[in-house]
């Protein structure tokens, strides 16, 4: 997905394009399934003198196989139903005129048209970590390391573990 993002956000960079937003907040509870399912009471639900019984599923619930299409499903009839359209080449992105985009996912978009530049900075959740520490009026910088340090690809991480075990000392990496 954040590739489908990336390379949207160049193409319209390069072509100059509007950035439109919207916001879902859907889950797979949201699913109506069309098989018969059954499942035991959960643990700490199950009625006094009715533990035989079971439940009837009317919905999707997070674990059942079918709940990601039944969710795809419901979230396709939804969505086309205020007028999205889905993109020909890749299903998993809508199209609709809203309004010029600011923020997709918390990421802050900015551009200069003139120079054909689109940037996205994540300012406003450092801000909101900060505040939650009650260090909004600490001293900042712009970098998080030296000024002029000359990095090389031989300096980077040769696997993953070596990557965790660098990514465990340095602390500003959780910002991300």
């Amino acid at each position: 997905m954040a590739k489908s993002i990336w390379i949207m956000l160049v193409i319209t960079a390069w072509y100059d394009y509007e950035i439109w937003q919207m916001d879902v907040k859907m889950t797979f509870l949201n699913g109506f399934i069309e098989e018969e399912i059954y499942m035991d009471q959960s643990e700490g639900f199950t009625v006094v003198g009715e533990e035989q019984k079971v439940c009837h599923l009317q919905r999707s619930i997070y674990g059942l196989k079918q709940a990601s299409q039944s969710w795809n499903i419901r979230f396709d009839e939804v969505i086309r139903g205020y007028d999205f359209v889905k993109d020909d080449f890749d299903p998993c992105v809508y199209k609709k005129d809203l309004d010029e985009a600011s923020y997709i996912l918390g990421i802050k978009i900015f551009r200069d048209r003139s120079k054909r530049i689109l940037g996205m900075t994540q300012n406003s959740y450092v801000e909101k970590i900060l505040k939650r520490f009650k260090m909004e009026h600490s001293k900042r910088g712009f970098l998080p390391m030296r000024h002029g340090v000359k990095l090389s690809k031989k300096q980077s991480p040769k696997s993953q573990v070596e990557d965790l075990e660098m990514g465990h000392r340095v602390s500003y990496r959780d910002l991300h």
